[in-house]
């Protein structure tokens, strides 16, 4: 247990909090950043950049998330189970649903507005993810989603050294202009990427839960 969390402590708070600050030290020039030093530098720099990375971290889940979502239109998990969503097929849908209502013994049809679908499937997603993470199927869905969470996290870091970086452009006159527009550019592939990774991540985890839940519970 403590080997889990710290690899998902490293991957989802260490590793941001540390570029962010980097970030940071390249485009101010009165913050400096020890990143080389002996054991106490680099017990601070540690330490700093967990704190760094636990504030990114709840500016991902509670602003970059519901910005993603609106985008997205719902998590995927919610999605996918709609009717019109060509994700699955009718039949997989249909699988997942009849699973739940053996398991659970109760009804998840029945005819409501988009908003209302994407609750209850959300829940029957939550359904699934209880049963799947009470019979330890594979670790495959908390590594995806550990995963989906560095990367969001880093989108969100990657979006705040962009604005960052593009407020020192307009705003002030840097005296080493070649390195704001090298971490403008750096902050602007890293942001597309993770933005698209955060997405795959997401779906892997999605999809990995009902795989999981229907070969386990599906007659």
């Amino acid at each position: 247990m403590i080997a889990r969390f710290s690899f998902y402590d490293l991957i989802a708070g260490v590793i941001p909090g540390i570029l962010f600050l980097w970030g940071i030290s390249l485009l101010s020039g009165w913050i400096k950043i020890p990143l080389a030093g002996g054991l106490a530098e680099t017990s601070v720099l540690v330490a700093l950049a967990y704190v760094t990375g636990l504030i990114l971290q709840g500016i991902s889940q509670g602003l970059t998330e519901k910005i993603l979502l609106k985008i997205w239109g719902g998590f995927p998990s919610a999605r996918w189970l709609l009717p019109d969503d060509n994700k699955f097929s009718k039949e997989y849908k249909s699988k997942i649903k009849k699973a739940v209502e053996d398991k659970y013994s109760i009804k998840v049809g029945g005819e409501l507005s988009k908003e209302e679908q994407i609750k209850r499937n959300q829940e029957i997603f939550y359904l699934c993810y209880n049963a799947v993470d009470k019979e330890k199927l594979s670790e495959r869905p908390q590594i995806f989603n550990a995963h989906y969470g560095l990367f969001r996290c880093l989108l969100t870091t990657f979006t705040l050294l962009f604005l960052s970086d593009l407020g020192v452009l307009l705003f002030s006159e840097p005296q080493k202009k070649s390195v704001i527009f090298g971490v403008l550019i750096f902050t602007t592939i890293g942001a597309v990427v993770s933005y698209f990774r955060t997405k795959k991540r997401g779906e892997d985890f999605a999809k990995s839960i009902y795989d999981l839940f229907l070969v386990r519970f599906s007659e």
